[in-house]
This record gives C-alpha cells, structure tokens and sequence, in this order.
C-alpha cells in the first residue's frame, strides 16, 4: 500500500476516508462535489495536499456505465475530483 487509488461508492466515501485515515499513508481518492458539502467535505479538505477536477456537472466523458453490449458515456450530475491526501 504505497500509493492506493480508491473510487468509493459515493454512499461509503466517509467511512472509506475514515479507514484510510487510520493508516496515515499518503492516498487518492476520487470524490463528487456535492451540495451542500457531505459532513466528510471540511475533514478532506484538509488532509488534502492536491486535487484536480476531473470533470463539471454534465460532461460526458468522466463517467461510462455498462450496457449489455458496451460501456455508454453517462453525464456527471455533480463535479468530480481527484484528492490527494497526505496530511496527517
């Protein structure tokens, strides 16, 4: 575990960031913006050291679902970010 790269399900995103937390290894997380911010918003902030915006509301080339046939673009309803976190 140098470096873990998580997508968590959006409804597991503050106990994965609390798990990760406890291990106080520098880690990526891929995260939507909501609004109004989620109670784990302000904590991650400030652990993180670096993020960028990976796509704004509506782009369709961030998001792909599966189909029975292919993978089919699907627009972000929110904004999405890559966080690094390495304070701790």
């Amino acid at each position: 575990m140098s470096n873990p790269y998580v997508f968590p399900p959006f409804g597991l995103i503050g106990p994965v960031l609390k798990f990760l937390f406890g291990f106080k290894i520098p880690f990526t997380v891929i995260i939507p913006e909501f609004s109004p911010p989620l109670f784990w918003w302000p904590e991650l902030m400030a652990r993180c050291s670096d993020k960028l915006c990976l796509g704004e509301q509506g782009d369709m080339v961030v998001l792909l679902t599966p189909s029975m046939s292919a993978y089919r673009p699907t627009p972000c309803t929110t904004s999405m970010w890559a966080c690094r976190v390495s304070r701790f």
